[in-house]
């Protein structure tokens, strides 16, 4: 492949197809929603083959495994989410559903302990049954966590401070850490792979596990998998500050689709790869070096609707309900809940509840705060301490023998409390400065939901993914302006207007957090995703002993090969794709054969090439067939310059054209080669880079183009401009001919190479009446869309083939 290359990525699958098989899903209190994997049998009915099997693949389990006197599990708190999902697949589809997850520490055990038996393994495994695969990890669990929780988990919520760090931990702390996380993936992928069958879907959920997917595409090329990430993600400014900025992301790229809670966070994503990568992207979808396409979707994660809406209606909640309300008599009650950490916003939220009995002293004696904190691996110590200091505060300031403003709850709340409070409560005060979607505020709308008095309001921040859809008029707020979130507490506690437009929206919003809705929907973009990309063929993978045989058993041989993507890796800077000393010596062996003629044909410079292969001998062409060094000829000797006929007065008007577009856009340039113009946009901000790179193709289309034989070319971060009658294809058809006048056509023939701009030698050689001894060899996956007859994976494959040919000749 030429560095600046798109890709050839093939033809869609009709939609018109999938149609006929999509079903709607109608969840209980949700409206229809266009669905095609509510049902293995849904998917096979659209086109994909698929086990019936889905992999959920998350950090923990909904349950922990606890020793001691008798080996035992038992649930886990703070899991809702994940464990509404594992029932509703196992409970509520046809899909068979596996989990495969870290048991974390087992509880009970001393740290001598931390490295089970495995004979505790085994009887663990049985308690957690066959539908549960467990990944083992040996030594303390913060090992394991450390580096998601303490790194990735405040980079992603706008949080992460170094100061907290001391030097040495500065010093070592990312880099120690990373690799801890790196193994935790290594050991899924492990696990996955061994449990894997073909036609499985998997899923995985979660910061913790961002490597996971390119690890498994490297190892199951073909599987559909779905990444989902749970949290915000940051803009790109604050993500690249992360030194593994480009493992995590190249991770992540091993997906079919990244699955976020908002659509903010897609815009975030897309911003920080192709700043990072240079990837291209085309709508909310990157395309990868080998022209896959990965697919961003913003699916908020549910909860399970039905049991709230259940639960909360229940006798039990109801009596709950009422003590509620006689224990605060005519107050309004203001709820919020929070993890006690720095992203949730709690000071924030405690200034903005003082600025509301300040500025508003009508709500003295009338409102009450039921604040819930819960600890997380992300808690503070010192923000502790400095809630505890502003509620005692105010309170003190406000309260009296006879009412406390704020009530706060530090131990776990049971379920039905939990409910009944949120049946009973007048404003949701949800304010995190940082946040994915909160399933509280899903669960307070729909506790409100049975309240036939209703007149409920939200506070909500517009921080959060879920904010814009429960968010209407001014109620959203900025957590960081406590004047504006106290006066949008005050309009939810008095004005009647926005409560109903709010509890209309409310009514849309519980129609899309429905857990069943969301999974469901997750998969449907997944399957939708792979059907629409679906090559409706597989290149075979190159057959080394049937090409070593002819090449041994061949008089006379021919080789030709791009070089960009081909000999060497694609890499963000060209000058950086140099050959390594294993491709040097086995094209100076093959070069050195008398019986073997060796082509390099790229889209490179003369300089470029003369520079790395002169001493060979071998034969070059440069710029796309324009120029032709032949093997006899020396770095010293001039290139054959095959358009000097050819009218080259395009160069100058397009080359005035190409400048006009760089002094207006910061970070372009002109190369000028001896037959072709590139402009490059790759230092370009991404987004406004392609969008002048669209309207420079549009104006020499209609402008040059329609004047001169030239054609434009759409390139990897570039546009190029070239004449129209040189291409690859053109060198072979030449090598071709001259070889049938000498009556020595060669009986082996091998090209290779992996872009559209390759295509044009594979054609040709498509065109040969005999095919007997011709390999023509893609370098890229065998879902690609290509005449090649073979293909092979990498550019390390295409070595390994080079270098067994190699071997056969004698020194």
């Amino acid at each position: 492949m030429d560095f600046h290359r798109t890709p050839y990525l093939g033809s869609l699958v009709s939609l018109e197809h999938l149609e006929k098989y999509i079903h709607p899903l109608n969840a209980p209190g949700t409206q229809p929603v266009t669905h095609v994997a509510a049902s293995p049998e849904d998917v096979k009915r659209a086109g994909e083959n698929v086990s019936g099997r889905i992999l959920n693949v998350t950090t923990n389990f909904p349950v922990a495994c606890v020793s001691g006197d008798d080996l035992h599990i038992r649930d886990r708190r703070g899991l809702s989410s994940l464990s509404s999902m594992l029932k509703f697949l196992s409970d509520e589809t046809e899909w068979d559903s596996l989990n495969i997850a870290w048991p974390g520490d087992i509880e009970g055990d001393e740290e001598a302990d931390k490295i089970l038996t495995e004979d505790k393994k085994e009887k663990f495994g049985k308690l957690l049954g066959p539908k549960n695969i467990p990944v083992w990890l040996d030594g303390p669990e913060w090992k394991w966590r450390e580096y998601a929780e303490r790194v990735l988990w405040p980079t992603l919520h706008y949080s992460y401070n170094l100061k907290d760090l001391s030097i040495e931990e500065d010093a070592n702390f990312a880099a120690k850490g990373y690799q801890y996380y790196k193994e935790f993936n290594e050991k899924y992928a492990e696990a996955i792979i061994a449990n894997y069958r073909e036609g499985d879907i998997i899923m995985i959920h979660d910061l913790y596990l961002l490597l996971l997917p390119s690890m498994l595409r490297e190892k199951l090329p073909d599987a559909l998998i779905g990444l989902y990430v749970h949290s915000p993600f940051p803009s790109s400014e604050l993500f690249r500050s992360l030194p593994q900025r480009v493992e995590l992301l190249t991770g992540m790229l091993g997906s079919t689709i990244i699955g976020f809670q908002s659509y903010q966070y897609i815009k975030h994503f897309i911003s920080a790869t192709t700043r990072i990568t240079g990837l291209e992207s085309s709508g909310n979808k990157l395309i990868t070096p080998v022209g896959r396409y990965v697919a961003c979707v913003d699916v908020p994660f549910g909860i399970d609707v039905n049991h709230v809406l259940e639960r909360s209606s229940s006798p039990e909640v109801l009596g709950i309900a009422k003590e509620i309300h006689n224990m605060y008599g005519n107050c309004k009650i203001i709820v919020g809940r929070d993890k006690l950490d720095n992203t949730q916003g709690i000071l924030q939220k405690l200034r903005a509840f003082l600025l509301l009995l300040d500025y508003y002293p009508q709500w003295r004696g009338k409102v009450v705060f039921v604040q819930i904190t819960t600890k997380t691996f992300q808690f503070s110590p010192s923000l502790e301490t400095q809630m505890a200091q502003l509620i005692s505060y105010i309170n003190s300031r406000y309260g009296d023998l006879h009412y406390t403003p704020i009530i706060h709850f530090t131990k776990h709340m049971v379920q039905d409390e939990y409910f009944a409070l949120l049946r009973e409560a007048d404003v949701g005060f949800f304010t995190p400065l940082r946040e994915g979607a909160s399933s509280v505020a899903i669960e307070y709308a729909i506790c409100q939901e049975g309240r036939k008095d209703s007149k409920t309001a939200m506070v909500l921040s517009e921080f959060m993914g879920i904010s814009d859809m429960l968010v209407q008029g001014d109620m959203g707020v900025n957590p960081y302006d406590p004047v504006q979130v106290a006066y949008n507490l005050n309009a939810a506690l008095v004005s009647e207007r926005e409560v109903v437009e709010q509890k209309r929206l409310f009514d849309t919003a519980v129609q899309k957090y429905n857990v069943g809705s969301s999974i469901v929907e997750i998969l449907s973009h997944l399957v939708l995703q792979d059907l629409k990309h679906e090559v409706k063929h597989y290149t075979p993978v190159a057959d080394v002993k049937t090409m070593v045989d002819t090449f041994k058993s061949a008089e006379r041989r021919l080789i030709c090969l791009d070089y960009d993507g081909t000999l060497t890796p694609i890499v963000r800077d060209p000058a950086a794709a140099v050959p390594n000393e294993r491709i040097q010596r086995i094209m100076k062996k093959l070069c050195d054969d008398p019986q073997t003629t060796v082509w390099i044909i790229s889209g490179r410079d003369t300089v470029f090439l003369d520079k790395y292969w002169a001493d060979y001998n071998i034969n070059l062409s440069a710029e796309h067939g324009c120029y032709v060094k032949w093997a006899n000829q020396s770095a010293a000797d001039p290139w054959d310059n095959l358009v000097s006929k050819t009218d080259m007065s395009w160069m100058q008007v397009t080359i005035n054209v190409l400048q006009s577009y760089t002094e207006r856009t910061e970070g372009t340039s002109v190369e000028v080669k001896k037959s072709a113009i590139t402009w490059h946009y790759r230092k370009a901000d991404p987004d406004f880079g392609r969008f002048q790179a669209s309207h420079l193709r549009a104006y020499l289309e209609l402008t040059v183009a329609k004047k001169y034989p030239i054609e434009v070319m759409a390139g990897k971060a570039n546009v190029e401009i070239r004449p129209k009658l040189f291409n690859k294809g053109e060198i072979v058809r030449t090598i071709f001919e001259e070889a049938r006048k000498r009556k020595e056509f060669p009986e082996f023939v091998l090209t290779a190479g992996d872009d559209t701009t390759d295509e044009d030698m594979f054609r040709v050689l498509a065109e040969e009446p005999e095919q007997k001894g011709i390999f023509p060899v893609l370098v890229g996956p065998q879902s690609k869309l290509t005449i090649a007859k073979y293909h092979v994976d990498s550019v390390d494959g295409l070595h390994s083939i080079l270098e067994a040919l190699s071997d056969t000749i004698d020194v």
